[in-house]
């Protein structure tokens, strides 16, 4: 009575066996193609390396990416030109008296801003002033040049003390090409903080581009474009966005600027970069 269920459960594991030798065949098969690499007892597994940014890498990966420049314009439009260089305006106040300045360059260290001599003069013995940026954030800046000369000095805000949400925001002027010459009938426009940081903005044309006013004891770019109150140290800009210049005065429709060329000179001296 055994042979018959013997016979039975042969040919059942034959059958079985075919079925268990194609699936382990068809398996190893598959498996092959994504080979794997044995593991010893003593290995041990680690988690992904994960790389951390501080605030002070992202913004030396700005500034050396170039995030953080004006961006010039193709063609000629004071309109656009304007949202692109306002952001390179900043408010400096002394007490009650105010006036603006602009972002000449920032560096992996500070913030160099321009302004006028006669601005800067108001700072305490201290020569602490408040700056204004876009956002209307206050920070401290520090008066570190006054020209014997020009209407001009430069104040310097520490990088370690401004906020990564701040610096993002902030942009450098963009500076003339090299042999890049200003002259009469150009398009033109100044930035200033009245009313709000970079706020207020007037089209013009460049009346002169190297005149002598004896107000200044210096030659200047004599303007026809409207200036206001508290713009001094603010920026002249041509119609494609560089910065040509600063407004140290006016009258109604018409104000003097120090030129770019004078401002670079001063910087190049006193800094030893552009």
């Amino acid at each position: 009575m055994l042979k018959p269920r013997v016979g039975q459960w042969k040919k059942r594991i034959g059958v079985w066996g075919g079925a268990i030798s194609m699936s382990i065949l068809l398996g190893t098969s598959s498996f092959c193609i994504l080979p794997v690499q044995a593991m010893s007892s003593t290995e041990v597994l680690l988690p992904p390396l994960i790389q951390t940014m501080t605030e002070s890498d992202e913004y030396r990966g700005l500034l050396h990416l170039g995030m953080l420049d004006t961006q010039i314009l193709a063609v000629e439009s004071e309109e656009s030109a304007y949202e692109a260089v306002h952001a390179s305006i900043v408010k400096l106040n002394f007490g009650e008296i105010y006036g603006s300045g602009a972002i000449l360059r920032m560096t992996e260290d500070k913030i160099l801003i321009v302004t006028c001599r006669h601005l800067l003069e108001y700072a305490p013995l201290t020569n602490k002033i408040s700056v204004h940026f876009n956002d209307d954030t206050s920070l401290q800046g520090n008066v570190t040049y006054l020209s014997d000369q020009y209407d001009l000095g430069f104040v310097e805000v520490p990088i370690a003390q401004v906020s990564i949400d701040i610096l993002r925001e902030l942009r450098q002027v963009a500076l003339p090409p090299q042999g890049y010459t200003t002259k009469a009938g150009m398009r033109m426009f100044h930035v200033g903080s009245v009313g709000g940081v970079g706020k207020q903005w007037k089209t013009g044309v460049i009346e002169n581009p190297w005149q002598f006013f004896p107000e200044f004891n210096s030659f200047m770019m004599h303007n026809a474009c409207e200036g206001k109150p508290g713009m001094s140290g603010g920026g002249v800009f041509d119609a494609y966005g560089h910065y040509i210049g600063m407004i140290c005065g006016g009258l109604e429709q018409e104000t003097a600027s120090l030129p770019w060329s004078i401002i670079q000179a001063e910087m190049k001296g006193w800094y030893g970069f552009l």
